[in-house]
């Protein structure tokens, strides 16, 4: 008899070693795949792929690679109209050889403006 319960509290420790195991997997599995899902939102090239997506749908894109930016401060823009539409946090998408700039607002999900320039102000 001493065996038999040796031989169940040995099972019992194996069971719960096991499940340790594998909640730490799955607890581990859930952090990675999380990590990646972050790493791929904070992509730019998946942020300017998915930004040129949604913008494409509406109007009609010139057939070249935009460079992005964040207006971080609307005040220290130099096109005068392009100040007076822009918020922070919008992003100017920019087509240089197009000669054009749009204007997103990413809260709204919508086109403020779409400039034509001049290429100084483009800043080739």
């Amino acid at each position: 008899m001493a065996t038999d319960e040796k031989l169940v509290k040995i099972r019992r420790i194996i069971a719960i070693v096991g499940l340790v195991i594998i909640v730490a997997l799955a607890v581990l599995s859930w952090f990675l795949f999380d990590k990646y899902q972050q790493a791929l939102r904070s992509n730019p090239q998946t942020e300017t792929s998915a930004l040129m997506q949604r913008i494409g749908q509406v109007i009609a894109l010139p057939p070249e690679q935009p460079t992005i930016a964040t207006v971080l401060d609307r005040q220290k823009l130099s096109n005068k109209a392009l100040a007076d539409k822009a918020q922070n946090n919008d992003k100017l998408i920019i087509f240089p050889q197009a000669k054009r700039i749009i204007l997103y607002r990413p809260d709204t999900q919508r086109v403020v403006d779409m400039l034509i320039v001049q290429d100084a102000a483009i800043g080739q």
